[in-house]
């Protein structure tokens, strides 16, 4: 209906409510934090690529424009609780998702208009991408994705990159070790990753269900974290520190 938005797990959220729903979570916290003067929130309005391949190459580009709005809007919605919560966007793009072409599409989009502050965050996965043996010729990953899609998307377009870390037997955390290799091989740059995500809370909570996790994609944000810092670390050429970790768990 010419409204942008997102899939809410079965219903479908405009921008405004997704602007309102962030203006509330807000506040709750702004009421909640008694005493504490000095803790910080942001708040990331997230949306992913599943639903990328239902459109064409130009909804792609006007809904990532969207998105930047979004933030914008959300921004000046909680202006009363400014001084401890702060609002960006961020994107879950995954190979398996969507052609890649739609998701550049997508970034495009939010690139169009971006001013600082308003970095997004990528918290997607490197489906298919190789654990060893990079070169500065880009791999291939699933999807026709490659490493080079996945180097651009996670911090070379206006985003930090707060991959999933999910596989217990680290083949995730080698995954983006290899990426962030490619990057400097194939740019002769550093890049910079924030941190990790993690699915331990969603693990939980969906034991036995139709939603359960696959076995051995439930690593604890600590396991993650080191899992990355150590395979990061483990090469001088993509050495750097981790600043945080996250994880999800289902309203």
């Amino acid at each position: 209906g010419g409204v942008y938005g997102a899939s809410g797990y079965g219903r479908f959220l405009g921008v405004n409510t997704i602007k309102e729903g962030a203006r509330r979570f807000a506040l709750g916290y702004w009421k909640s934090r008694g005493a504490d003067t000095a803790s910080q929130l942001m708040i990331v309005l997230g949306t992913s690529n599943s639903r990328l391949n239902n459109s064409t190459d130009q909804f792609a580009y006007n809904h990532g424009a969207a998105w930047l709005q979004l933030a914008k809007d959300a921004t000046v919605a909680i202006q009363p609780y400014a001084s401890q919560v702060s609002v960006r966007a961020g994107a879950d793009f995954e190979p398996s998702f969507s052609y890649q072409r739609r998701a550049i599409y997508w970034v495009e989009g939010y690139r169009s208009g971006f001013t600082s502050p308003y970095y997004w965050y990528f918290f997607g996965s490197a489906d298919g991408c190789p654990t060893s043996g990079v070169t500065s010729t880009p791999a291939t990953c699933s999807n026709g994705w490659t490493q080079n899609d996945l180097d651009y998307l996670s911090t070379g377009a206006y985003s930090y990159g707060v991959p999933q870390i999910y596989s217990t037997a680290g083949g995730n955390a080698k995954q983006w070790q290899q990426i962030v290799l490619y990057s400097y091989l194939k740019w002769n740059r550093d890049t910079f990753m924030l941190g990790v995500l993690t699915q331990q809370g969603a693990c939980i909570q969906n034991q036995g269900t139709l939603y359960a996790c696959t076995p051995g994609t439930d690593n604890t944000p600590d396991q993650a974290w080191n899992q990355l810092w150590t395979e990061l670390n483990n090469d001088s050429r993509t050495a750097q520190d981790l600043w945080r970790s996250t994880d999800i768990k289902w309203r």
